[in-house]
């Protein structure tokens, strides 16, 4: 999930800020975008909200590429 992680850095949060809203510990949510964990529905649904984006766009593949706008 390396386009989230992109997402992240580039909205200046920080992996705490972002995993208290998605109600996960930071070092969970790095493993989940490092790819050593999946992501449950609810916490992508979470995940979207809090970076304000769809939800495909948490989801995609790496060969689905996708702007965080759309």
């Amino acid at each position: 999930m390396d386009h989230v992680r992109r997402l992240i850095e580039t909205q200046g949060r920080r992996l705490d800020w972002v995993a208290e809203r998605v109600g996960i510990s930071p070092s969970h949510l790095s493993n989940i975008l490092a790819g050593r964990r999946q992501i449950s529905a609810a916490q992508a649904l979470a995940l979207a909200e809090a970076l304000q984006v769809p939800v495909e766009y948490i989801l995609q593949t790496p060969s689905e590429p996708m702007e965080a706008g759309v």
